[in-house]
């Protein structure tokens, strides 16, 4: 039988599990969200023995260097000593400072920590409840403008854990958040570069955040921020980032929806793609970054690149929608 050792105990992994299985139904917490290899918030690094190469899939090659793999998706074919990485070394206590509603189904989430966090602004965090259910969220917020922690949640009608933030979750309860992670993020390889900044629904969250921080560098070239959502009015954070391009010259906000259903005449009618068709025919010398759902994600990434964009010039974050139940160990 293969074993899995982590805190210096073993745990027999039984018909064929993953790691992360093994080790949440034996109660060890380890900060979790989609389950298939692809938030990486479950991340680990192997201490002792092999994991199979596709346990690694989707890393960088310093990751792999770090012996890093996705426990989610790894089913050891023998005995491995792991550890957690250094971003899951911690868990924070947290308080929710504030709940704005933006939208029916789009809240914004400011939360304090009782120690500072050591983020990059666009990376995730892991939010934990009580019951020790965990979702990754973005981050919008600026550590060098705040020490709170600004989260744009939008709700899913399955969702455990969005149902418990939207209908249970109250100004100044506590809760636990684990992080940072996540790798993209605004560099000093972007600053001379223009940046084509892509959001869908609340993907706007990291995209802000990444925004906030090239702005905080000064950036110095043009910076294009397209947000998108099928009715106008899910362009939850339209005024702020109108307010953000007033004061910034080299900023230019592209608003776009499918449906006009506000009388806004300054969102554009068209979709996403169709605008990174017409207007950035040629993205060879760009830095993009790329924010929303996995499905929305891959189709900007191909188009991208279809378009000349480097490969390793194109930095995204993908949401995945959790298809297991939380209690499906």
């Amino acid at each position: 039988m293969i074993t899995v050792e982590y805190n210096n105990k073993k745990y027999l992994v039984n018909n064929n599990d993953s790691v992360l299985k093994t080790l949440l139904k034996n109660e060890s917490f380890i900060p979790y969200s989609c389950q298939n290899g692809i938030c990486q918030s479950c991340i680990m690094k192997v201490v002792e023995g092999n994991i199979p190469k596709e346990s690694q899939k989707g890393l960088s090659e310093n990751q792999i260097e770090e012996n890093n793999f996705l426990p989610c998706i790894c089913k050891p074919k023998e005995n491995i000593k792991i550890d957690s990485t250094s971003s899951h070394s911690k868990i924070y206590d947290a308080e929710i400072k504030n709940i704005i509603k933006k939208t029916e189904d789009i809240i914004i989430l400011t939360i304090t920590c009782a120690d500072p966090l050591n983020y990059k602004p666009g990376q995730f965090i892991n939010l934990i409840n009580d019951k020790n259910i965990s979702r990754s969220y973005s981050l919008a917020s600026h550590p060098e403008v705040s020490t709170d922690l600004e989260l744009h949640i939008k709700l899913c009608s399955h969702g455990i854990m969005t149902n418990w933030i939207f209908n249970e979750l109250k100004i100044t309860d506590k809760l636990k958040i684990a992080g940072p992670n996540g790798y993209c993020y605004y560099t000093q390889k972007c600053k001379q570069k223009p940046l084509l900044l892509i959001s869908v629904g609340t993907g706007l969250s990291p995209i802000l955040g990444i925004l906030k921080e090239a702005l905080f560098q000064k950036h110095e070239n043009e910076i294009h921020l397209i947000h998108g959502s099928y009715r106008s009015s899910g362009l939850y954070l339209f005024e702020e980032i109108k307010d953000i391009q007033k004061k910034n010259n080299h900023l230019t906000f592209y608003p776009c929806a499918i449906e006009i259903d506000d009388h806004n005449q300054e969102v554009q009618k068209e979709s996403i793609q169709t605008l990174i068709e017409n207007k950035f025919p040629d993205l060879s010398n760009w830095e993009i970054f790329i924010c929303g759902s996995e499905e929305f994600v891959k189709k900007m990434e191909q188009q991208c690149f279809l378009q000349d964009a480097e490969l390793d010039s194109i930095h995204s974050d993908a949401f995945v929608e959790n298809k297991k139940r939380d209690s499906d160990f």
